[in-house]
């Protein structure tokens, strides 16, 4: 692999991270960091596993970008970023 490879593995990883502990602080039921915690772990499990990233995951992605696109707060940033990270890696 090369290193534009492992950067944004990195990269997707400090991202997935940041958003499960976000998730874990949320206390509403559908919130942003809700939404986003069960498609990042399926994203990471499979960066983990050097599988191929589900494409579902990247339409799932835009799904909750487009159910929160009135919300700016940090948690949906969140759900930008790792929408970004698993293009670039692509």
């Amino acid at each position: 692999m090369t290193a534009v490879t492992y950067f944004f593995r990195a990269l997707f990883l400090a991202t997935a991270i940041t958003t499960v502990a976000a998730a874990q602080t949320a206390a509403a039921t559908g919130s942003p960091s809700t939404d986003l915690e069960p498609i990042a772990n399926r994203i990471s499990a499979a960066l983990q596993s050097g599988q191929p990233v589900n494409p579902a995951d990247g339409a799932a992605l835009d799904a909750l970008l487009h159910k929160y696109a009135d919300n700016k707060s940090e948690a949906v940033a969140q759900i930008a970023m790792t929408k970004a990270a698993n293009v670039l890696r692509a």
